[in-house]
This record gives C-alpha cells, sequence and structure tokens, in this order.
C-alpha cells in the first residue's frame, strides 16, 4: 500500500556492481516530505477502505434526494401511480406496492418494504460493503441484507461486489477443474475393468472393489491385507465365474506394481493399466462407488450391525438400481437378465430356445432307456 503512490520500474542489479554502502542501509528518514506522504496515503486508503457505519440522518438525507424514492413516495401518499419517468427501480416499487410505507421521522421520511428500509441509489454499495464487511460470502452476505434492508437489483449488486472482491478471491479456495475428458464405454461386459480398495476398516478388514466398465457391475470381496499374495488368488477366483477382461485399471498401488502382479497379468493374458498418479478421476467409476459404500458400512457400524450381511443387501439393491449414466441396471447388462430382490416383481415369462428344450429331453430319454437295460 505504501508503494501504490509512486509510478516506479523495478530494474535488477547484480550484487557485483550494486554494492550497498552505509548511506543506502541507514536512510535519513528526517529530511524530505517522501516518507509522510507515503504514511497519509496509506491512512487514507485505510479510511476508506473500511466501511464507516451508516445512521438514519444518511439515509433520510439519501431519501430525500432520490428521484425514484421521491416518485414512490409520492405514489404512496395520493394513492395513484404516476405516468411520467417510467423506469425500472419505479415498476419494481409497483409491484410491490401493498409492502411499501412512508415513515416520517425527526428530519424527513423514509421508505420501508414491510419493516425493512429502503436503501437510496446513492448508499446501496456503502449498505452491501457493511454487509460484506469481515468477507462473508455472497449467500450469506444476501440473507444478512434482506434481514435488514431492501433495494431493486439487491441480489446481483452482492454478487458483482463480492466476485471483486480481491481479499475474498485471494483467500478463497478455487473449485474450477478442469473439463473431463470422456472415455469411450467398452463394447461388451467384462472388457474392462477397473480395481481399487477400500479400508482399513475397524476390525482390520480390506475390501478390494472391481467395477465392470460396460455395465458399472460391481464386485467386492473381503481381505485381510493388500499384498500381491492375496489380491492376486481373489482375482483368480472371479475370472474363474466371468471370464478374463482384456484391460484391468488400476492404481499405483503397492500390489500392482509387485513382479508377482506382473507375472500373473502375463499368464492371465489381460493388459494390466495403471492410472495417472495422483489423479483418482482417471479410476472415477470405481472411486465413486467406494465412496458410495464405504457410507453404508459407517452406517451399519453405527446402528451396531453385521457390516457384511448390510454391505451384500447394498450389492443386490445396487445391482438391481437403474445407473444414472447407462439407464440400465448392472445385472441386466452383466447377465442379461435382472435378478431377484427382497422387492416383489412381476416376473416376465421366460423364453427358452427349442432346441434346447428338445435336446435335453432328448438326452434324458436316451439315459433312462439305458438305465432300464
Amino acid at each position: 500500500m505504501r508503494l501504490l503512490s509512486y509510478d516506479f520500474r523495478i530494474v535488477h542489479k547484480p550484487g557485483e556492481s550494486n554494492m550497498s554502502d552505509y548511506l543506502s542501509r541507514h536512510p535519513d528518514t528526517g529530511q524530505g516530505s517522501k516518507s509522510s506522504i507515503a504514511e497519509e496515503y496509506v491512512s487514507f486508503l485505510a479510511y476508506h477502505d473500511v466501511p464507516v457505519a451508516m445512521n438514519m440522518n444518511e439515509i433520510i438525507q439519501a431519501t430525500s434526494t432520490d428521484n425514484d424514492l421521491q416518485m414512490a413516495i409520492k405514489s404512496i401518499k395520493t394513492g395513484c401511480r404516476s405516468n411520467t419517468n417510467k423506469n425500472k427501480v419505479f415498476d419494481t416499487f409497483s409491484r410491490c406496492k401493498n409492502e411499501l410505507s412512508v415513515v416520517n421521522l425527526k428530519g424527513g421520511e423514509i421508505l420501508l418494504h414491510e419493516s425493512r428500509i429502503v436503501i437510496p441509489r446513492q448508499l446501496q454499495d456503502k449498505a452491501i460493503s457493511l454487509a460484506h464487511e469481515g468477507h462473508q460470502g455472497i449467500v450469506k452476505t444476501k440473507q444478512l441484507l434482506r434481514e435488514k434492508v431492501y433495494f431493486p437489483g439487491m441480489d446481483q449488486q452482492v454478487e458483482n461486489m463480492c466476485k471483486s472482491c480481491i481479499p475474498c478471491l485471494a483467500a478463497t479456495i478455487s473449485k474450477q477443474h478442469e473439463p473431463l475428458n470422456m472415455s469411450d464405454m467398452p463394447k461388451y461386459p467384462f472388457q474392462m475393468i477397473s480395481l481399487d480398495f477400500c479400508g482399513p476398516f475397524p476390525d482390520g478388514k480390506y475390501l478390494l472393489v472391481l467395477i465392470d466398465e460396460y455395465s458399472r457391475f460391481p464386485f467386492v470381496e473381503v481381505l485381510n491385507s493388500i499384498t500381491g499374495n492375496t489380491v492376486i488368488p481373489v482375482l483368480d477366483k472371479i475370472f474363474s465365474e466371468t471370464g478374463i477382461p482384456e484391460i484391468l485399471k488400476s492404481d499405483n498401488g503397492s500390489p500392482m506394481n509387485s513382479h508377482l502382479f506382473k507375472s500373473f497379468a502375463k499368464h492371465m493374458g489381460f493388459k494390466h493399466r495403471k492410472i495417472t498418479p495422483l489423479w483418482p478421476q482417471a479410476n472415477a467409476e470405481c472411486e465413486r462407488f467406494m465412496k458410495t459404500i464405504g457410507k453404508s458400512i459407517r452406517a451399519s457400524h453405527v446402528h451396531h450391525t453385521n457390516w457384511k450381511q448390510d454391505m451384500y443387501a447394498f450389492l443386490r439393491n445396487y445391482r438391481s438400481t437403474p445407473h444414472g449414466t447407462t439407464a440400465e441396471t448392472p445385472a441386466q447388462l452383466f447377465y442379461g437378465r435382472p435378478i431377484n430382490i427382497k422387492i416383489p416383481m412381476v416376473q416376465k415369462q421366460k423364453k427358452y430356445k427349442k432346441d434346447i428344450k428338445a435336446r435335453e429331453n432328448d438326452r434324458k430319454s436316451k439315459q433312462k432307456n439305458e438305465r432300464i437295460r
């Protein structure tokens, strides 16, 4: 602030050509008036930057010189609307005329909107500055003003002032993100899967979470640890039920970087794709599901119930609920059929291929005849 009143240019000089002497280190502050000018400038900025309290005399004086408020006061007293000097502010007052009233005070008149003082245009910026003192956010500043005063266009003016407040902009944590780079949906179930771990939980257990990127069908297994020796057998079990994926996507955790896991991927024939370090958005489907299942397990601990049974109940319902992106249930896309849960549903008649049923009856007849012989 002390340097804002000067127009200067900074030039760097290396120390060898800019030897400092005693006078540059110890200037004589008693000579010249530059120091006092700087301090006066700082005092001026500090005084005018801090909003001074608003008193009723100011409002009465500003109301008497505000044309829009004087027109509104005149219309309220006479009961008729003036047809001259139409503008947006007066139109706003006309729409809420039943909520307006004129109050006579010592020294003049003020306008009230219900029980709130209508602030003249001249004092609106000052009122917003007073409400924003302490640098509350936009919503809080609006709420504070609405409790005390009223003037047309208040919300927009508050937003403009708060968004242009330098201290607020400097102190507010930025939440802006780069546009998402959406990945293409796989062509069929279990072509690409995402893997991550959740935990540890209070009992020391971990969850291995596997999500099919096509159907969003989750697989969850409980682990005692997340070493390669415990993760690989569980993945082998899942692959025996679903088949081997083409691509397995995971973070750069220690089990995924082990030589044992590299050998397992090569042996099974799938490609292991590691996401960018410290960028969980690259594995967003799995990360988002872990927040959901983590909430279910925490709720189970609150109710002191068996968290594993609650987790399995959650998985049944999750797999039977339409996904927000695909608008289909994970079970329907993965299995090609809905799965039964506790909520009853009308079962559609299942159609079997005639040749399969005929082949089954033929085989059963042959087996029966062979037993008779």
